[in-house]
């Protein structure tokens, strides 16, 4: 058991940076972030949620938990949408673009095009310098410097931004008071639907 000491110590010293990190998240929250939720809550046509590499992950799982909380999110896969798929955006809609630097060029093309056609463009990132802040109508920066092994792999900072969507989730079922049977519906099946219900009975 000894020799695994340092590999043990490298995993620890991860969790510690990581608990760090979402430790400095709570004093960056501020009023953007209800404003963030609010336009998402209130939006009169879809919301759609783009981003890439591991951003792309952040992104449909917000779309996925957003819409457990029955609000009209859907992911934009960032490639797919500059070869046809953009044409979904319209002007009643609003685009959320995650992308840590803020550089990622099919996001901020996708933000370019949103722009044109009359749509709301929120952004998640790191970089408040970044072109995608300049695209944008409301901006969420969150810094997370030092979360990530070699400054690239993103392992701390993906983690903020889960946890910046999961707040905004908390806002929306705060506001729109969500309950387990509204809840229900749209979740039937798997362990979740199971426990929730009860001889086809909501608990």
């Amino acid at each position: 058991m000894q020799q695994h000491g340092p590999k043990l110590a490298a995993a620890r010293r991860m969790i510690e940076v990581e608990i760090r990190v979402l430790d400095e998240l709570l004093p960056q929250l501020d009023e953007r972030l209800v404003k963030v939720a609010e336009l998402i809550m209130y939006c009169k046509g879809k919301v759609l949620v783009v981003g890439s590499g591991t951003s792309r992950y952040i992104a449909e799982r917000f779309a996925h938990l957003a819409a457990c909380c029955k609000l009209p999110v859907f992911f934009l896969h960032p490639c797919d949408a500059l070869h046809g798929s953009s044409g979904a955006i319209n002007k009643d809609d609003v685009l959320l673009a995650i992308s840590k630097g803020g550089e990622t060029s099919e996001v901020n093309e996708i933000a370019k095009i949103a722009k044109t056609k009359g749509a709301v463009v929120l952004a998640l990132t790191g970089n408040e310098k970044s072109s995608l802040v300049t695209l944008s109508d409301y901006v969420i920066v969150i810094d997370s410097e030092g979360a990530d092994p070699y400054g690239v792999l993103a392992c701390g900072s993906s983690l903020a931004h889960a946890a910046v969507t999961d707040a905004i989730c908390a806002v929306i079922l705060a506001e729109t008071g969500l309950n387990l049977k509204e809840f229900a519906e749209q979740h039937p099946r798997g362990a979740v639907g199971l426990r929730l219900r009860k001889g086809g009975e909501v608990i």
